[in-house]
């Protein structure tokens, strides 16, 4: 089989800023070096392009503040290359944008800490569309799930249905992943609580109940921690956890994870994090390793 032909990239941002680190690692490792033109804004990418150069497939946008790029300079973007692929990752400091301001179409919006999941699809995309043949899935760095590279991917245009649909497939709930896992849930809120304890059942785990004194956790293989709000005291009890059970392997769920929080989170003894509002997929990879079946399973 001959080689996959990788995309032309344009990297727009401060790609060197430690919240982006997971999107441009993630791009580095899949696309080769002289695939990926970097700039700081879409006017400096025009010039520094010979004339002769192919035009970018794929722009992954680095967004660290809201009206970093103004809705001229986005209409430029869109204009100028109508046929390709966009992805903006944005900051914390951008999670209100597409309420508060909407200059980027929602469809290529997604959180920085998501970045990699969506481009995964991306790549896994454009490979297919230039491969002979479409029988054999694609395997590319880092996407090893097979549900977000093998949907259709959305145009410009796609509603706020269509992206919540197409980001959180009802389809992963069906094939139950985790079977036989026993997971505990701790979190304060019942209601979200008693979402989650659905969710993971629905995909084969088995709920083990954690009282305040987390009395349970030798029983349980794996649990998922509702870390917000982080305060000292979320912290504390987090660190008193794993210093209880070393080997009980936790995901801290987070509203707005940032890199600074992910960094104290995973001080205290958290093994993963996982942020709220993240594909559901996601929080299923994070547990898979820690799944092993039963004999008969």
């Amino acid at each position: 089989m001959p080689p996959l032909l990788s995309p032309n990239v344009l990297l727009l941002g401060d790609g060197a800023d430690p919240e982006f680190d997971s999107v441009v690692t993630f791009l580095r490792g899949s696309v080769p070096h002289a695939r990926i033109q970097e700039a700081a804004d879409l006017p400096a990418a025009r010039r520094g392009r010979p004339i002769s150069a192919l035009l970018p497939d794929l722009v992954v946008v680095c967004q660290s503040w809201s009206n970093q790029f103004s809705a001229a300079e986005i209409r430029d973007l869109l204009t100028w290359l109508p046929l390709a692929r966009i992805v903006c990752c944005y900051g914390a400091w951008c999670d209100s944008d597409g309420r508060t301001c909407d200059h980027w179409p929602l469809a290529v919006r997604v959180a920085a800490i998501d970045g990699p999941y969506l481009l995964s699809a991306e790549l896994a995309a454009f490979h297919r569309a230039n491969a002979n043949s479409a029988r054999s899935p694609v395997k590319i760095h880092g996407a090893d799930d097979p549900v977000p590279t093998q949907r259709p991917l959305l145009p410009w245009t796609a509603s706020r249905t269509e992206i919540y649909q197409s980001r959180f497939p009802v389809c992963a709930m069906s094939n139950r992943p985790i079977d036989g896992l026993r997971i505990g849930v701790l979190s304060p809120d019942r209601a979200w609580r008693q979402m989650m304890e659905h969710f993971l059942t629905t995909s084969g785990g088995v709920i083990s109940r954690v009282g305040e004194d987390n009395s349970e956790d030798t029983q349980i293989s794996a649990l998922f921690y509702d870390a917000d709000p982080s305060d000292p005291r979320q912290i504390a009890e987090l660190i008193d956890l794993k210093t209880r059970s070393h080997d009980l392997y936790v995901v801290a769920a987070i509203g707005f994870l940032r890199v600074d929080l992910d960094e104290r989170l995973r001080r205290a003894g958290a093994d993963a994090t996982w942020a709220k509002l993240s594909p559901l997929t996601q929080l299923i990879e994070l547990l898979q390793p820690h799944y092993h079946p039963q004999p008969g399973r």
